[in-house]
């Protein structure tokens, strides 16, 4: 079995693992592997049954910790089995796992690794511009309706007076005509 090893330096309080890799070298197997873990530490699994390790086979022991103390956490590993014989053994692994002090931010210092985001605005621009779009849209249709009304209007006006040219024109021809046979009824009353 190699010594126990720590995947790094934590925080007091913040959750580490410290594991053990083992190799049964014999050629027969070791049964009833029990491993135990203690001290300046807190473990959620501080006992694990491994069970029975065939000759060859290897493997790793893992246990979850939480340091206790800044600085050095002393940790005492048992680990128990039985040999081919049926004779317990027991080796014991001694090991720190370091742990700094809990540091909380404070969010009104200056932390260089963060960056100030941009100032928001508190004027709704968005909105205004949205607004005006629609505003310009309304303006755009009411000018084309009122171009178009006067269009028709112009159209209309020729139209009729056009149309009184016509009937002025008609006038004039019946008022010629109604002339003409008065004066023709009159020269014929003459004859008579």
């Amino acid at each position: 079995m190699s010594e126990p090893t720590s995947s790094y330096t934590g925080y007091v309080g913040e959750e580490t693992s410290l594991t053990i890799d083992y190799v049964n070298k014999g050629k027969s197997a070791i049964s009833n592997v029990d491993a135990t873990i203690s001290g300046d530490i807190d473990s959620p699994t501080p006992y694990q049954r491994v069970g029975t390790i065939d000759g060859g086979k290897n493997g790793t022991i893992a246990f979850a910790v939480t340091p206790q103390l800044e600085g050095e956490n002393q940790v005492k590993i048992v680990i128990t089995y039985e040999d081919s014989n049926g004779n317990t053994k027991e080796r014991v692994f001694e090991a720190t796992v370091e742990a700094m002090a809990y540091e909380p931010s404070d969010p009104g210092t200056d932390d260089p690794g963060m960056i100030d985001p941009e100032p928001t605005s508190t004027f709704p621009w968005k909105y205004v511009i949205i607004a005006v779009v629609a505003a310009l849209i309304v303006l755009l249709i009411v000018l084309r309706i009122r171009k178009k009304k006067a269009k028709q209007k112009a159209e209309q006006a020729l139209w009729d007076k056009w149309d009184e040219e016509e009937l002025a024109e008609e006038k004039k021809e019946a008022a010629d005509a109604a002339a003409k046979e008065t004066a023709a009824t009159g020269a014929e009353e003459q004859k008579k």
